[in-house]
């Protein structure tokens, strides 16, 4: 790889280096063409893949760390401090606004999303689309999913969710 006196460099992935993906452990091997992290882009039938710069054209009255974005399995979902909303056909769509606390956490399952920025937790409904905030599950500052189970960082709550 030439590195130009202005900064400037090519480094071209082939498709097989980038169907890697991440490396595991930043202490593998230089020059393996693995990634250590990959931001504002995922990968998508062996080709990196942006983000469609439609979301980042709307006019989102925020500041960082929002507006938040999660690319699911079968949604984009776009959340501002207080404001949630899908990508759907090229546009955002208001879906629910809540009160404002930390950032959000979210899991989903296909259509199923929980969701909770440790004030409220929201879940949308599958089969409706429908986002509600629900006091049938706690309210989370972190969520995963740890093979099938979902696992939150909740301080105030002493249960599980089954």
């Amino acid at each position: 790889m030439e590195v130009l006196r202005n900064g400037k460099f090519s480094l071209p992935i082939s498709s097989t280096s980038l169907s890697k993906g991440l490396r595991k452990s930043k202490v593998n091997l230089v020059n393996n063409h693995s990634l250590l992290t990959c931001s504002g882009m995922f990968g998508k039938e062996g080709v990196l893949q942006r983000i469609p710069a439609m979301i980042r054209s709307f006019e989102l009255t925020t500041s960082f760390p929002y507006p938040q974005v999660f690319v699911e399995t079968n949604l984009v979902i776009v959340c501002t401090g207080t404001d949630i909303y899908e990508y759907i056909n090229e546009a955002l769509v208001l879906k629910l606004t809540v009160t404002e606390a930390s950032t959000w956490s979210l899991v989903s399952f296909h259509d199923f999303v929980y969701i909770s920025n440790g004030k409220v937790a929201v879940i949308r409904n599958p089969e409706s689309d429908v986002y509600s905030i629900t006091e049938d599950v706690p309210t989370a500052m972190a969520i995963c999913n740890y093979k099938g189970q979902i696992i939150i960082g909740a301080p105030d709550a002493g249960y599980y969710i089954n």
